[in-house]
């Protein structure tokens, strides 16, 4: 609990400052300016996700110096190794714009690497070599940069990632024994997002931005993937503490996919923003998916 509690401290008083920051030295090309995807009228910073994750650091370096038993591990090495290139190259792609190609390489590069990672320290459902092996590694790999996007394309409402993201992690910490790092390290990415969240709370001050939705999207499978190599949850508990973004993004996207439609172009046609375009208030259609993430999870880690 005392890692959340950093974590939360830290991406409060980090995201409050970047903020205040970029308002006032008007840094335009970390702006969000609305487009035809956007529920927000007016340009709005994107620079909120590197603020949380700073404080994810912050809160992981202290519990892992502070707590007894717990000792830096090869798995939270290559999930923050990981995340911090997608934050590079997704940080870059807020301030100038990547093609498709370059990012989704980077993602594939990012999973590979952890699912390598974890396969060589055994545990995960892959056979142990041949085209299977290769085959079930590609599968977990692609799972991998699903999860990664889905996040990206769910962060369109004002504290609708950030409130999936405190629900999902703290089921993570809850089913993650105490003296495995990856426990302190799910708890500071709860107490990161709920930090966040009192900036990017309806009406939105800050935005994640790619440099934020991406890497916590990969950890968001990167964490659900270490626990089920270590036995605490089955491989499809990720699915379930993630439910209403898994839900929304993939059957938005295969809608959109069989109408003929570029699924990677920005559009307003998931259900959360169709419900806010019919009036719903923000608050409370957030509200609402946080209500049905908090149940799965509820759901999830009783069934694990």
């Amino acid at each position: 609990m005392t890692g959340t509690a950093v974590a939360m401290s830290a991406a409060a008083l980090l995201t409050a400052w970047l903020l205040r920051v970029a308002l006032a030295r008007g840094f335009d090309g970390w702006l969000d300016v609305p487009n035809e995807r956007s529920l927000h009228a007016h340009p709005v910073p994107r620079i909120g996700g590197l603020a949380m994750l700073a404080g994810v650091i912050v809160a992981t370096a202290a519990a892992l110096a502070l707590g007894p038993g717990e000792e830096p591990s090869l798995t939270v090495a290559a999930l923050w190794l990981c995340a911090l290139a997608l934050v590079l190259a997704s940080a870059l792609d807020d301030r100038r714009g990547l093609p498709v190609l370059p990012r989704l390489a980077v993602h594939a590069g990012a999973a590979g690497v952890l699912v390598a990672t974890l396969v060589a320290q055994g545990g995960l459902p892959v056979p142990p070599a041949g085209a299977p092996a290769v085959i079930a590694g590609i599968g977990l790999a692609l799972g991998t940069i699903w999860f990664t996007n889905l996040y990206n394309f769910m962060d369109g409402a004002d504290g609708l990632a950030g409130s999936m993201t405190a629900v999902g992690f703290a089921g993570y910490a809850w089913m993650v024994p105490a003296g495995d790092p990856l426990a302190a390290f799910s708890a500071a990415i709860c107490g990161a997002a709920l930090g966040f969240l009192t900036c990017n709370w309806s009406p939105a001050r800050v935005f994640l931005g790619d440099a934020g939705s991406i890497p916590t999207g990969f950890l968001a499978a990167g964490v659900g993937l270490a626990g089920a190599a270590r036995g605490y949850w089955p491989l499809w508990a990720p699915l379930g503490l993630f439910l209403p973004f898994v839900v929304d993004a993939t059957v938005t996207l295969v809608i959109r996919a069989a109408r003929g439609r570029r699924i990677w172009q920005a559009h307003r046609e998931h259900a959360y923003q169709r419900l806010i375009l019919a009036g719903w208030p923000t608050w409370l259609v957030v509200s609402g998916y946080a209500a049905v993430s908090a149940l799965a999870t509820a759901f999830t880690v009783a069934a694990s």
